[in-house]
């Protein structure tokens, strides 16, 4: 999906207006910051590569490419800093994230429920994503809460458009199976879905 907005904010970048730079930031930090977040707990080695993604992004601007989606190019590059710091730091043995889990957890706190029955079923809805592979938590956290479409995502997991889309069926098949149809749709239609993968984890700590 083309975005005209982030076409013309990138070239302004790239020509070197800071305000760019910083309008760029501000709107994306907090996405980069909740993405580091599924894949390393240590909040100061995600910030650090956010730092030093953004600290590139103005050394190199002259020489990026163009974009139409800057998330996309963020959280691409966000990933590889992020596993190439924590190898550096000692935290994993390599950096290809694919060997990695995603975690991305379903906690009640976030959810409005006010029916009569919806908490038995956001309580099944949570057990049936957690029990999600790691590939099949990150395609749904960047569709339906980054709200991405399939080919940014196949860039961003580096994956093949076929293997997202069954990635995204399977486990949209495997939670719907835990749940009544009403709450599906309704949690479909909502904001609910978004709330929830926007929890961060609890983890261990690299």
């Amino acid at each position: 999906m083309t975005d005209s907005g982030d076409i013309f904010l990138w070239r302004r970048l790239k020509t070197g207006d800071k305000k760019a730079l910083e309008q760029i930031y501000s709107t994306h930090v907090d996405a980069l910051i909740q993405y580091g977040r599924r894949f390393c707990s240590n909040e100061q080695l995600v910030e650090d590569a956010i730092q030093d993604l953004f600290i590139y992004v103005w050394s190199n601007k002259e020489k990026l490419g163009d974009t139409d989606s800057i998330i996309r190019y963020l959280l691409i590059s966000l990933k590889r800093a992020l596993f190439k710091k924590m190898k550096e730091a000692g935290k994993i043995a390599d950096a290809e994230p694919e060997h990695h889990s995603f975690e991305a957890s379903l906690s009640m706190e976030d959810m409005i429920i006010e029916e009569e029955g919806f908490e038995e079923q956001s309580t099944k809805l949570k057990q049936a994503f957690e029990a999600l592979s790691a590939k099949q938590k990150e395609a749904i956290y960047l569709r339906f809460y980054q709200k991405l479409d399939y080919e940014a995502i196949c860039e961003i997991m580096e994956i093949n458009y076929q293997s997202v889309r069954n990635l995204i069926s399977r486990a949209l098949s495997r939670m719907r199976g835990h749940m009544n149809v009403l709450f599906w749709w309704i949690l479909l239609l909502g904001e609910i879905f978004a709330k929830i993968l926007s929890t961060k984890g609890g983890i261990d700590p690299y």
